[in-house]
């Protein structure tokens, strides 16, 4: 009998995050309990709060079925002689203990030198740094690189696509990995819900459109930014360091849609089994070596593609994306081989 290897766990529990957001402590339409409450409601179990230059451990809305990630994201803009920004780089810092990790200042100028002196910074103060929605920042994949010291990538950022139309992230990250950085992949969400659902009794700069929505749309509706995308992560426990190791460590799978049940390696075999898709994609460091299985029909649930192929030519490492008939995708971080 073929031994099987786990890429993803399968005897831990799955907890469903958003590990980027926006409440009123920033500029989000909802509160922080309004949030806890809609995201509930959709099936998430991990959230973190990262609201603008604002860092708080938000403890207090824990729960035996939800875990608050206490986080914040900053900002470093290149302005123009008006004072419009024509550049900026945002990088969410998640604390990996909420009572020891100490904040810095969210704001500066675009520079590589600041930006990686902030990041090196964060991580001493006990914080892991994701870089947030580079296409949407116009940073080139060259800018990218210049950068040094992030444990992951938003490949997907719904209210970047969703509200802004704003290109994905894979060039990015395809060039990060292939320039051998080991950066593991996010889909979140960066939900303000601005363009749906609102607070009762929100004052902000979408009052008068608020308006013309009932109390309770605030979390019954999912905004367009709200509740998209998520990242699945597998810890044994929901407990904070348990699920802050998890994602360290890589063990979870990002999605808009596709679900992944099993991931794992048997004999020389790459193994995926997933609710029903149209299309597998097998990504590693050369193109050539690249593979798909692809069903117009979309009632793909197993895939398997030949490890050897990328063992015999020296492949450090590879990856699945996923897509189905609706054009949702889901994605796995890099395995190394």
């Amino acid at each position: 009998m073929e031994t099987r290897t786990y890429i993803l766990p399968h005897d831990q529990n799955a907890y469903k995050a958003n590990l980027h957001s926006h409440s009123t402590f920033s500029d989000g339409v909802l509160t922080p309990q309004e949030l806890r409450q809609l995201y509930k409601r959709h099936g998430y179990s991990v959230f973190a709060y990262t609201d603008h230059r604002a860092y708080y451990t938000h403890n207090e809305l824990a729960d035996e079925a939800f875990l608050p990630i206490a986080g914040y994201e900053l900002n470093f803009n290149r302005r123009n002689s008006k004072g419009m920004t024509l550049k900026t780089c945002h990088i969410n810092a998640l604390a990996l203990d909420p009572l020891k990790a100490v904040p810095i200042e969210g704001q500066g100028a675009y520079d590589a030198n600041t930006i990686n002196d902030a990041i090196r910074r964060l991580r001493e103060n006990g914080f892991i740094v994701n870089l947030n929605h580079p296409a949407w920042s116009t940073q080139t994949p060259e800018e990218v690189l210049e950068l040094h010291g992030f444990t992951a990538m938003e490949v997907l950022n719904s209210g970047c696509s969703r509200t802004y139309h704003s290109p994905e992230n894979q060039l990015h990250y395809e060039a990060c990995l292939k320039a051998g950085r080991k950066m593991l992949a996010l889909y979140t969400d960066d939900n303000h819900a601005s363009c749906h659902s609102f607070s009762p009794g929100y004052k902000g700069a979408y009052a008068d459109v608020a308006k013309t929505f009932p109390p309770e749309a605030a979390t019954e509706i999912p905004a367009q930014d709200c509740c998209r995308a998520y990242t699945m992560i597998y810890a044994p426990e929901l407990e904070y360091t348990a699920v802050m190791n998890a994602l360290i460590e890589g063990r979870y799978y990002c999605s808009i849609g596709p679900e992944i049940h099993a991931y794992y390696i048997e004999g020389d075999r790459i193994c995926l089994d997933c609710s029903p898709v149209a299309a597998v994609f097998l990504k590693s460091m050369a193109w050539a070596l690249s593979a798909s299985l692809m069903d117009l029909e979309g009632r793909i649930i197993h895939a398997e593609f030949d490890l050897n192929r990328l063992r015999e030519n020296d492949e450090g490492f590879f990856r699945i994306e996923l897509m189905d008939k609706e054009g949702r995708t889901a994605c796995t971080n890099p395995y190394y081989i």
